[in-house]
């Protein structure tokens, strides 16, 4: 009932990690609590240490992963509640890496809220922590959007190629079918 995912705590090691790359629309922020790892955005990778807040713009294919050990809490904002804010995450380009006390701050605040269900008025403070975090992006996190143009268009196609298999993962697909559609 809330314009959001929060997964907290969620935990990884050289056995239990992430299969694949990924990507949506939505808005995704990952904070690391313990551990570090190495996260992979559009093909750049970054480190991932504590306290280090990634920010997985809409669109990127992104990838978190590590050979030792890593917790961190990964929270996915709906795009509508984003645009009913007047924060468009498929407009506003984020850093992808953020050091903020500020930003962790809220993110533990959220952290806290989320997983005490008896907070009084529980949805409010959620949302109202969640706006908070979208404002402290826009206002001090948005960067220029540089890409090239061949970076683009080999992006657009492993995006389009993994929509199709998406849209079609009850059917057999061949390659050649997955090729000829993208």
């Amino acid at each position: 009932s809330v314009p959001f995912i929060f997964n907290t705590d969620l935990k990884r090691n050289r056995f239990n990690r992430s299969r694949e790359n990924n990507w949506h629309d939505n808005l995704e922020i990952q904070i690391c609590t313990e551990g570090s790892a190495t996260v992979l955005l559009d093909g750049k990778t970054f480190p991932f240490n504590k306290n280090d807040i990634v920010v997985v713009n809409s669109n990127v294919i992104h990838y978190t992963g590590t050979d030792s050990n890593l917790t961190y809490c990964c929270l996915i904002m709906s795009n509508e509640f984003c645009r009913q804010v007047d924060i468009d995450p498929s407009v506003l380009n984020f850093e992808p890496i953020i050091k903020s006390s500020a930003l962790a701050d809220m993110l533990t605040q959220l952290r806290s809220i989320y997983l005490n269900p008896n907070t009084t008025c529980r949805k409010a403070k959620l949302n109202k922590t969640v706006l908070k975090i979208l404002i402290e992006l826009a206002e001090h996190h948005t960067v220029h959007k540089a890409t090239t143009a061949s970076s683009t268009k080999k992006y657009e196609t492993v995006k389009a190629a993994i929509s199709y298999i998406r849209d079609h993962y009850s059917q057999k697909i061949t390659l050649d079918e997955i090729a000829k559609a993208v």
